[in-house]
């Protein structure tokens, strides 16, 4: 149930990269 977090967690990583990369 872990894979639940990870795929949270990886996209609000995701979101803030798309973020930084947004120039």
């Amino acid at each position: 149930a872990e894979s639940i977090s990870v795929d949270k967690e990886w996209r609000r990583k995701r979101a803030v990269i798309h973020t930084l990369t947004q120039t």
